[in-house]
C-alpha cells in the first residue's frame, strides 16, 4: 500500500490512511468523534474499511509530506488509502452504489471519458470529475443510489479493500485521462440539491452499508434489514458475504437485532429474487489467475452452449494419472482431514506433513513427494513454543532432509484466524495468491470457527468457501479435526467418527484417520483417498533419538490391532457364548451385545476374512445355520 500511496501523493492527491477491513480488532481514536473505535466491532459510525486513522481534515488545505505518508504506512501497513476531495485535490467524486445507479448516470451522459474505478461493491463505481471550484458540499440520496463527495469529503483509492472482500480498482485505460468537467445534469443537481423521479416523488437516502451501520432504531429494523438484504441480492453479492454484512448491520441496530432473524432475511431475499447484473471480474496476475473458467458458470439460467456430449468424446480422451502431492495419500487440489481423538498425535502428523511437502522429502519416510510444495500452515491450538520444539525435533530426526525455505513455508500461530469470517477469508485469499500456495494446513478445526459444527448449513458455508479457493487457485486444504468420544461397544472407523455434521465427512477427498494403538507412543493410521487403490492401515511410532530429535517410523498393523472396539466385543461375545456350551450365531452375539443383527453381521464378515473368527455352516432341522468360533490367529 505504501508504494501506491506515494504515487498518489506525487500526483498531488492529499492521501491519508484509513482503517482497512484487514485491521479488524485494531483499536484507535476516531478523529471526528474522539471516541475509541475498534475496527469491525460495535456500533460503528462509519462502515468497516472507511474510518480515517488520523486527523485528516487539515489535508483539505495542504498536502502531507512524503515522510508523513511513509510513517503512516509503516505504522499501519494494511491501511486503505483515502484522499480529500474538493479544492486541493481538484477532484469531485460521483459515487454510484450499484449497477442501476451507475447505468442511470451513464445514460444521463458526460462520464464516458473520465477517471473511473470500481469500488469493490458489486456494480459500485467512483467517477472522478474536475472540481468546479467554490464550495460544492457532499450529499447523499438525491437520486437513488448516488452520492457526491466534494469539499469536506473524502473517498478511497485502489487498491483499498472494501468490506465486501473485493478491492477498489481502476477501470482499464481511465486512470491517466484528465478528469471531465461536471456534466450539466449533475451541475443542476448540485444547484437544486434535490431531484424528483418521473412520478414527482423525492427519493430519500440511498440504502447502503454506511446508512445501516448508523444504527437502525427499533420499529424500523425489520423493514430496513430486509431492504438491505434485497439490495445485496440485487448487487449479486455472494450469499455468504451478504450474511457476514447483515450480521454487522444487525449488531449495529439500536437495540441489536436478532442475528438469526437477520440472516433469515438474506436467505429469503436470495431465494425469492434474482440478482441484478454483476460487475466485471477482477483480473489477477497472469501467472496465478483463478482457475475457474467462465464456461463453467454456476448460474442456473445461463447454461453452457454445449451441455450434453457424445460418449465417444469421453472415451477418446486420454487417461491422466493423478498428480500426487504425497504419493498414494494426497492429490493436488484435493481437500481432506487429519482426524482423531485428542492426544493421539494429529499435530505431529501435520507438522511432519508440512515439513515433508516444503522440502520435497518423503512423508513419514515412506510416501514420496516428487517436488517441494508451497505450504501455508495455520495453527490455532498449540502454542508457538510447542510448535517450534516439535518442528526442531523432526528436523533433527533426519538432518539430511534440510531446513525448510521461506519460499516454501509460511506459518501463523494463534492469531485468531476464523474460517467463518469474511475478512479473515479475504486475507487468506490474498496470502494464497501472494505465496502461490499449493497446500493450506489448518490446525485445529474447532478453534478455526465460531459456528456450530453440528449444523449442516453453517458447515456447508465454511466448506463451500474453501472449495471456491481450491477451484480458483488449485490449493489443497488439509484440516485437523477431532473425532467424537468413543462410545462403549460402538466405535467406528474413518470419517464415521468425525465430530460434527455429516457434510464434513462428505467434503473429504483425501484424508488420514488416526486411532490409538496398544503400543506406547504409537497410533494407527487409516488412509482414505478417492484417487488411490485402498491402502492397508499402518502404524506410526514417535521414536526419540539421543540427539534430541524425533523420527516418525511407519510400521505394519497386526491383525489384533486392526480391530476396533465393536470388533473386539464381537470376538469376546463369541468366545463367551461358546464357553457356555451354546452355538455362537449372529443373533445370539447381537442379543448379548444389545446391537442390531445387521450391524453385527456386517462386522463379523470382516472378522472372518481377517481370521479373527472361524465360520462353519451346519444344518439344524431344515435350516442352515452359521456357527462362529474364535479364530486361531
Amino acid at each position: 500500500m505504501l508504494h501506491e500511496a506515494i504515487e498518489y501523493l506525487r500526483a498531488e492527491l492529499p492521501v491519508f490512511p484509513v482503517c482497512s477491513p484487514l485491521m479488524i480488532g485494531h483499536t484507535h481514536r476516531d478523529p471526528d468523534t474522539e471516541e475509541s473505535v475498534i475496527c469491525g466491532t460495535g456500533t460503528l459510525k462509519k462502515s468497516l474499511g472507511k474510518i480515517p486513522l488520523i486527523r485528516w481534515r487539515g489535508y483539505q488545505k495542504e498536502l502531507p509530506s512524503e515522510d508523513d505518508v511513509r510513517q503512516w504506512w509503516k505504522r499501519w501497513p494494511n491501511a486503505n488509502i483515502g484522499f480529500a476531495t474538493g479544492n486541493l485535490s481538484g477532484i469531485l467524486v460521483l459515487d454510484t452504489d450499484g449497477t442501476e445507479a451507475q447505468t442511470r448516470c451513464l445514460q444521463l451522459g458526460g462520464l464516458d471519458d473520465t477517471p473511473t474505478l470500481w469500488t469493490g461493491k458489486i456494480g459500485g463505481a467512483h467517477f472522478h470529475l474536475e472540481y468546479p471550484g467554490g464550495d460544492v458540499r457532499n450529499f447523499a440520496g438525491k437520486m437513488p443510489g448516488i452520492d457526491l463527495r466534494g469539499e469536506g469529503g473524502y473517498a478511497l483509492l485502489p487498491p483499498s479493500l472494501h468490506a465486501s472482500g473485493n478491492r477498489y480498482r481502476w477501470i482499464e485505460h481511465t486512470r491517466a485521462v484528465p478528469p471531465s468537467r461536471v456534466p450539466q445534469w449533475l451541475a443542476t443537481l448540485i444547484e437544486e440539491n434535490a431531484v424528483t423521479n418521473g412520478d414527482g416523488l423525492t427519493y430519500g437516502d440511498a440504502l447502503n452499508l454506511d446508512d445501516v451501520l448508523q444504527g437502525v432504531k427499533e420499529g424500523k429494523r425489520d423493514d430496513t434489514l430486509f431492504r438491505y438484504a434485497c439490495r445485496l441480492r440485487h448487487d449479486d453479492v455472494l450469499q455468504e458475504h451478504a450474511e457476514a454484512l447483515i450480521r454487522l448491520a444487525a449488531l449495529a441496530c439500536d437495540p441489536p437485532f436478532s442475528e438469526a432473524a437477520a440472516i433469515g432475511k438474506v436467505r429469503r431475499a436470495y431465494k425469492e429474487y434474482p440478482p441484478g447484473p454483476a460487475s466485471p471480474e477482477v483480473d489477477f496476475d497472469e501467472e496465478f489467475r483463478p482457475r475457474r473458467q467462465p464456461e463453467t458458470s454456476e448460474v442456473a439460467d445461463s447454461p453452457p452452449a454445449v451441455f450434453l456430449r457424445p460418449i465417444s468424446e469421453l472415451l477418446g480422451m486420454p487417461e491422466v494419472d493423478p498428480d500426487w502431492l504425497v504419493d498414494q495419500l494426497f492429490t493436488v487440489g484435493s481437500n481432506g482431514w487429519v482426524a482423531a481423538e485428542p492426544k493421539i498425535g494429529k499435530s505431529w502428523v501435520v507438522l511432519e506433513l508440512a515439513y515433508a511437502l516444503s522440502t520435497g522429502t518423503a512423508f513419514l519416510g515412506r510416501f514420496s513427494i516428487k517436488q517441494p510444495r508451497r505450504v501455508v500452515y495455520v495453527q490455532e491450538e498449540d502454542s508457538l513454543q510447542r510448535v517450534l520444539r516439535r518442528l526442531k525435533k523432526i528436523i533433527k530426526g533426519d538432518p539430511s532432509r534440510g531446513t525448510p525455505s521461506d519460499d516454501y513455508w509460511l506459518w501463523s500461530i494463534r492469531v485468531g484466524f476464523k474460517l467463518d469470517s469474511l475478512l479473515w477469508m479475504e486475507k487468506l485469499r490474498q496470502e494464497i495468491i501472494a505465496h502461490k500456495a499449493e497446500v493450506v494446513i489448518l490446525d485445529v478445526f474447532n478453534r478455526l470457527h465460531s459456528s456450530d459444527d453440528s449444523k449442516q448449513q453453517e458447515m456447508t458455508t465454511i466448506l463451500n468457501n474453501l472449495t471456491l479457493l481450491t477451484n480458483d487457485y488449485g490449493c489443497a486444504f488439509i484440516i485437523v479435526h477431532h473425532n467424537r468420544k468413543t462410545q462403549q461397544g460402538n466405535e467406528a472407523r474413518g470419517n464415521q467418527m468425525m465430530r460434527g455434521s455429516g457434510v464434513l465427512a462428505g467434503w473429504s477427498e483425501c484424508s488420514l484417520y488416526l486411532r490409538k494403538s496398544t503400543k506406547i507412543h504409537t497410533f494407527i493410521v487409516t488412509p482414505e483417498s478417492k484417487d488411490a487403490p485402498e491402502i492397508d492401515d499402518f502404524t506410526v511410532t514417535l521414536t526419540d533419538l539421543d540427539n534430541g530429535g524425533v523420527i516418525l517410523n511407519v510400521g505394519v498393523v497386526s491383525p489384533q490391532e486392526r480391530t476396533n472396539k465393536l470388533d473386539g466385543d464381537i470376538v469376546k461375545a463369541a468366545e463367551k457364548i461358546t464357553k457356555e456350551g451354546l452355538d455362537a450365531t449372529i443373533q445370539r452375539i447381537a442379543d448379548l451385545l444389545g446391537k442390531e443383527r445387521t450391524t453385527v453381521g456386517k462386522r463379523m464378515k470382516g472378522l472372518v476374512e481377517e481370521g479373527l473368527l472361524d465360520e462353519d455352516e451346519v444344518v439344524i432341522g431344515r435350516n442352515s445355520v452359521k456357527i462362529f468360533t474364535v479364530g486361531t490367529l
